[in-house]
């Protein structure tokens, strides 16, 4: 999986700079060094970061549309987040819907890691809420 997700960047050029003597020993090391080469800190990346704990607290596999729904926005935001870290997920055909889901537990694994970071906690308790605001809405 490690060597998927780096020849991936690679070919990509998001490791334009990227000296192959850095290479992290792991995959959760290498999780790391994506996530700040990506800007995931950064501000403008916030929507992104909302994107993908949505995803890690929904904890099912999820169509797109209704991660649009909880985020109000629209889904081609969405989905412009989705291809970027494509790589991460898996899609799985439920009900005749397109489900994203973590396709590696090590990533789920790393982003529950992240809720830890005082960073990130607020992020969490964002998309908790709307996660709980979304299903309140949704009738079953």
């Amino acid at each position: 999986m490690y060597l998927v997700c780096l020849m991936d960047a690679l070919m990509k050029d998001e490791y334009k700079t990227f000296n192959l003597n850095q290479l992290p020993p792991k995959l959760e090391d290498y999780y790391v060094l994506h996530w700040q080469r990506m800007g995931m800190t950064e501000v403008e990346n916030r929507f992104k970061v909302l994107v993908i704990y949505t995803i890690k607290e929904i904890q099912t596999p999820i169509p797109k549309e209704a991660i649009a729904d909880i985020l109000e926005t629209d889904i081609d935001a969405v989905e412009t987040v989705l291809n970027s870290w494509y790589q991460y997920f898996k899609v799985e055909m439920i009900e005749e819907e397109m489900c994203y889901n973590f396709y590696h537990l090590s990533f789920r694994s790393y982003i529950e890691s992240r809720q830890e970071l005082e960073q990130d906690k607020s992020i969490f308790k964002e998309v908790n809420e709307r996660n709980f605001q979304y299903l309140n809405s949704v009738s079953f």
